[in-house]
């Protein structure tokens, strides 16, 4: 996980899995559940952890052979416990951040130490495409893996 530089940066991270998809490496990780800010039009919400949040899940998305990050995705993280029942379904935030550049991530609560299974899906990225990226990740892609919680 170490080639797109996600791991050792300032954040304390765990990484969990990474996968590639036509050229574009994605990369899942854990942090502690993280403060940010949301601007939406021109309006500012701060989104700081509840008692609930376990871990912000992050996932990068980067071009394999440039290690550019990829903006403009659709990501959307499922996580379910061993039995399959879903315990959080929602859209990650197209995050910014100096120590951790751009990636995508959100506040997930758990509802306990134990295995758990994460579900990405990856829509393409909705930007005008360069030739080299105009056949590459045009339908949406999903990444599964499971990873262990210790709190």
């Amino acid at each position: 996980m170490d080639g797109m530089n996600m791991v050792g940066r300032a954040m304390q991270m765990t990484p969990l899995d990474e996968t590639t998809w036509e050229g574009m490496v994605i990369q899942l990780a854990t942090a502690p559940p993280a403060t940010h800010s949301v601007f939406q039009g021109d309006a500012q919400g701060m989104i700081t952890p509840t008692a609930e949040d376990s871990i912000h899940l992050m996932a990068v998305l980067a071009d394999e052979e440039t290690s550019e990050r990829i903006p403009y995705a659709n990501v959307w993280v499922t996580v379910k416990d061993q039995d399959g029942t879903v315990l959080f379904d929602e859209r990650m935030w197209p995050m910014l951040s100096q120590s951790m550049g751009m990636h995508y991530g959100i506040n997930v609560p758990l509802p306990g130490l134990g295995q758990y299974k994460v579900s990405l899906l990856v829509g393409p990225p909705q930007a005008a495409r360069h030739p080299e990226y105009m056949e590459r990740w045009l339908e949406s892609f999903t990444f599964e893996t499971t990873f262990e919680w210790g709190g």
